[in-house]
């Protein structure tokens, strides 16, 4: 019945014999196996699927404004024009864990680089009258010294890069009053600003560069908090029954100081092809510079974390989730050792100019501040604020932590 499918009628079959038959069907067989193959290792590498994109609103409105900025480098521009006389002031109000210079830099020296550059910070309350944005960290924060209600066209903005699980259930965040903030700025793809890691990587213009040659170690990580709510240390163990994790830091024998992140880095480089990227708590779109730093450097992040990873470059990581097991995953890690061509396919997206840097989403000049100034200066932007009744339980709330897998 098979045949006569493929298009032979029954006195075909008669002639051409049980020899030729059997060809057929072991062609047939092949075809069955190949396209098997095809879709179930593009369902594993590709998480990047048309589906996820469509479900996701806050993506598919991340990646409307990508393509409306990308230009010919691939790099964001603003959208509209801007009074260069226009200087928007930022004000931070509190400190940032407690350094009084809240980002070590105050005047325009943040603002350098960015497409809409029209800005300057100040830590100066006496100048909270005349400034257009107000920043509160939201760990910083005491409610006993709050400036009184913004004045219209006014922002007091939400600010905090820690994820909702090591904030201990939100008490190291103290209550504001209700309204109080109407943007806010985290690592939520749907803050109203965006405050991501960036890397930089230079495009790769060698075709024959093989990522794995003179590397003779498999596994590295560097980890200093050993307890975490994501219980990523569980699964290391887990993985290190299979194959060989060197831990440096805290939480392992091996050392290499954190002051000296160059030799550090120079090490990742020449020794290892994977390092994990295991974020200490698995919360939605919660990435840090474990990935990006490895994306930096010149081998493959084997990510664990809750982020919306469409938006870092096609087949530039492994993700765990992407495995029932750490044994499947330590299976997988063991193959791309031993097959340098496979290996080198994580490294593709280096020779893709948009690739690099995602189309500019890690690029510089779309920094979280570049973000921060452009907003303030973009009237389409200003009109469309719904505030926040509270930032705090807002950000608690969505943040929608949960815990790792555990091998």
């Amino acid at each position: 019945m098979l045949i006569w499918k493929f298009g032979l009628s029954a006195s075909s079959r008669k002639k051409i014999g049980p020899r030729v038959l059997f060809q057929w069907v072991v062609v047939v067989g092949i075809v069955c196996v190949a396209g098997w193959y095809f879709v179930s290792r593009t369902l594993l590498f590709s998480r990047t699927s048309w589906l996820s994109q469509v479900q996701d609103p806050v993506l598919s409105s991340l990646e409307q404004e990508i393509e409306a900025r990308k230009g010919a480098k691939g790099v964001f521009s603003n959208l509209f024009p801007v009074d260069p006389a226009s200087v928007k002031q930022v004000l931070f109000w509190t400190s940032f864990f407690g350094t009084p210079d809240a980002r070590g830099t105050l005047g325009a020296k943040l603002f350098e680089g960015c497409p809409v550059r029209q800005c300057a910070a100040t830590n100066d309350r006496n100048q909270i009258a005349t400034s257009d944005a107000v920043i509160f960290h939201a760990l910083d924060i005491s409610s006993n010294n709050l400036p009184g209600p913004r004045r219209s066209g006014q922002h007091y903005i939400f600010l905090i890069g820690e994820s909702p699980a090591n904030l201990a259930g939100g008490a190291r965040v103290e209550k504001t009053p209700e309204d109080f903030f109407d943007m806010t700025f985290t690592y939520r793809l749907d803050s109203d600003v965006r405050g991501h890691y960036l890397y930089s990587v230079p495009v790769e213009k060698d075709l024959t560069r093989n990522f794995a040659e003179g590397k003779r170690k498999l596994v590295a990580w560097f980890v200093s908090n050993c307890i975490t709510p994501g219980r990523r240390e569980e699964y290391v163990k887990e993985l290190q029954k299979y194959i060989p994790v060197d831990v440096y830091g805290k939480c392992g024998p091996l050392k290499c100081p954190r002051n000296n992140e160059a030799a550090c880095n120079d090490m990742l480089n020449k020794d290892y092809k994977f390092y994990l990227s295991f974020e200490n708590s698995i919360c939605n779109d919660y990435v840090t510079e474990k990935l990006t730093n490895a994306l930096h450097n010149n081998v493959v992040p084997i990510a664990m974390n809750g982020g919306n990873m469409t938006i870092f470059p096609d087949h530039s990581y492994i993700h765990v989730e992407d495995f029932p097991s750490a044994r499947a995953l330590a299976e997988h890690l063991q193959y791309l050792d031993k097959n340098d061509t496979a290996y080198n396919e994580y490294m593709r997206w280096r020779f893709d100019p948009s690739q690099v840097q995602s189309h500019g989403v890690f690029s510089p000049g779309s920094s979280g501040w570049c973000m921060l100034c452009e907003r303030l200066h973009d009237p389409a932007f200003q009109g469309s604020l719904p505030g926040y009744r509270d930032a705090r339980q807002w950000f608690l709330d969505g943040g929608q932590c949960r815990p790792g897998p555990i091998g």
